[in-house]
């Protein structure tokens, strides 16, 4: 499994009227892991941003990401980064578990993370212009899609009012709103009919920023369906092995006499290699 990747972002981070889509991804290493434990407490987007910042080696016409650019992403491009990450690091294949909203029935589904990846969107722009239907005649509307700045913004207010967080992330990507004789409109104004007609939109520009997977329950029959979020599975499948990473340092640095800095900028893969050899060893001995 390679170490490292060149990829093409399905959007792009726009600069000074430049898209920059190509981007060197480097796999997880233990200092990166170390990170997370250490940000566990902190919101998903604000940990996305900081792995993103460490693992996004280059990106085209840019160099290296830093969290807060790393948080102007788009969604979308955040989720292809992480499904990438996850390949370079644990390997394509996923098993997720989803449960029948019919008979309760838990489900496993085998995943492929080339199966949940979009390819880079013909149509790319820093903004884009829809008309939005209201009660009052059609609106021009100008906006664009959400980073991961936005969704932090928005997680804040989530907990306590959902609704609010939803108003938030409207306001923060619509850029404009025109009647149909040009005047300028408050978005305020016409929250309601936004909020019915622009996620639609945002979800047609970016469908990488939603995996929604469709099963069919073997118990039932039912038809189901279950989004996957790329940050909060990664997380999950690494934070299952939180408390583990220091163990495996403190066994390598007793057998190879290696500095902690050392074993913890290593490749997730190589670690796992030597640690497999001492494994082999030790069943060697004790045989």
């Amino acid at each position: 499994m390679t170490d490292r990747a060149q990829i093409r972002l399905p959007g792009g981070l726009w600069l000074e009227g430049n898209c920059h889509r190509e981007v060197i991804l480097r796999s997880l290493r233990g200092r990166d892991e170390e990170l997370l434990n250490e940000s566990a407490e902190a919101l998903p987007a604000e940990r996305v941003s900081g792995l993103l910042a460490c693992c996004v080696e280059r990106l085209e016409g840019f160099g290296e990401l830093t969290p807060s650019t790393a948080a102007q992403l788009t969604v979308g491009d955040r989720e292809a980064l992480l499904l990438h990450l996850r390949r370079l690091t644990l390997g394509a294949r996923l098993q997720c578990l989803a449960q029948c909203s019919a008979c309760g029935e838990s489900i496993d589904l085998d995943l492929s993370v080339d199966d949940l990846l979009q390819p880079p969107y013909s149509d790319w722009r820093p903004e884009y212009e829809t008309r939005c239907p209201t009660p009052d005649g059609p609106l021009q509307v100008r906006y664009r899609l959400p980073t991961g700045a936005d969704q932090r913004a928005a997680a804040l207010l989530a907990a306590e009012d959902l609704a609010a967080a939803q108003s938030l992330l409207l306001r923060r990507c619509v850029i404009e709103v025109r009647a149909g004789d040009g005047s300028l409109i408050e978005p305020e104004e016409v929250e309601a009919s936004l909020l019915q007609h622009l996620p639609r939109e945002l979800a047609e520009r970016d469908p990488q920023a939603e995996s929604i997977l469709d099963f069919v329950c073997p118990a039932c029959g039912a038809a189901g369906r279950v989004l996957l979020d790329a940050a909060d599975f990664l997380f999950r499948e690494l934070g299952s092995r939180r408390g583990e990473l220091y163990r495996q340092v403190h066994r390598l640095a007793l057998h190879y006499h290696w500095s902690e800095a050392e074993i913890l900028s290593l490749p997730w893969s190589k670690r796992q290699r030597y640690l497999g050899l001492l494994a082999e060893g030790a069943e060697w001995t004790a045989s």
